[in-house]
C-alpha cells in the first residue's frame, strides 16, 4: 500500500481550509446557526477559516461577533486568529459564497469548491471516509507507518471525527459498498480506499484488485 507516496491522503480529502465571503456577514444573516457550525467545526481543528476580503474583517465580523455571547465571541475569534496565523497555499479549499448550487468546477485542478453556505455546511460536517479491508488492523497500520508530520495530522483528524475508517470486509465487498456511493452527491468528494494488490507476483495484481481500482477511478475516488 504506497499510500504516502504523494501525499494524497491528506492534499486529496481532507478539507483544510475554508474562505467564507464576507458579505455573507452583513446586516443579519439568514442563517446564523449555520456559519456558527463552519466555526465550531473550525474550533475542533477541522478546518481552518479565513474570510475574504481581508479587508471586510475588521468592523463587519466585529458586528457580528458581538451578536454572539460571551463564549461564542471568544472562540470565533479564536478561529479567525488561528486562521490568519497559518497560511495553506496548496490545502483543499472550500469557498462560501452567496451562489445557488455547488460549483466543482475547480476541484480536480484547483483545489477549490464553492458552495452556498447551507451545502456548504453539509458538506464541511461529514468526515473524510476512509474505507479499509479491516478498519482495526489497517487503521493501525496506516497512523503507525504515516511519517512524522502526516501522523500528528491524521492523529488529529481521527481524534475530533474529521476522519473515519470504515471496515470493507474485503476486496469483493467494498466494490459493492463503493456502488452505494453512485446515490450520494458528496460521497465520492469524501471517500478514500485504501487496499492491496493481492499479487501473486510482482506487477500482477489480482482480478478483485484491478477491478476495484478501476471502480475507485470510475467513481473520481
Amino acid at each position: 500500500m504506497e499510500v504516502w507516496q504523494n501525499r494524497s491522503l491528506l492534499t486529496r480529502g481532507v478539507i483544510r481550509k475554508v474562505i467564507i465571503e464576507a458579505n455573507l456577514f452583513q446586516g443579519s444573516p439568514q442563517n446564523p446557526l449555520e456559519l456558527l457550525t463552519i466555526f465550531r467545526l473550525g474550533y475542533q481543528n477541522r478546518h481552518l477559516i479565513s474570510i475574504e476580503p481581508s479587508d471586510s474583517v475588521g468592523e463587519l465580523i466585529e458586528a457580528w461577533l458581538q451578536n454572539q455571547n460571551a463564549q461564542l465571541y471568544q472562540e470565533c475569534q479564536i478561529v479567525i486568529e488561528k486562521g490568519l496565523a497559518q497560511v495553506l497555499a496548496t490545502a483543499f479549499t472550500v469557498r462560501v459564497s452567496n451562489v445557488s448550487t455547488p460549483d466543482w468546477s475547480h476541484w480536480q485542478h484547483g483545489k477549490i469548491a464553492v458552495f452556498p453556505l447551507t451545502d456548504a455546511v453539509q458538506f464541511l460536517s461529514r468526515p473524510l471516509k476512509i474505507l479499509v479491508e479491516n478498519n482495526i488492523s489497517d487503521r493501525n497500520f496506516l497512523l503507525t507507518v504515516a511519517p512524522g508530520e502526516q501522523r500528528k495530522q491524521l492523529h488529529k483528524f481521527f481524534q475530533t471525527g474529521g476522519i473515519e475508517f470504515e471496515n470493507g470486509c474485503g476486496l469483493g465487498h467494498m466494490q459493492n459498498l463503493l456502488k452505494e456511493i453512485k446515490r450520494d452527491k458528496y460521497a465520492s468528494y469524501r471517500t478514500y480506499v485504501v487496499f492491496d494488490s493481492d499479487a501473486l507476483k510482482p506487477g500482477k495484481p489480482s482480478n478483485n484488485s484491478e477491478r476495484l481500482k478501476k471502480l475507485c477511478l470510475d467513481l473520481s475516488i
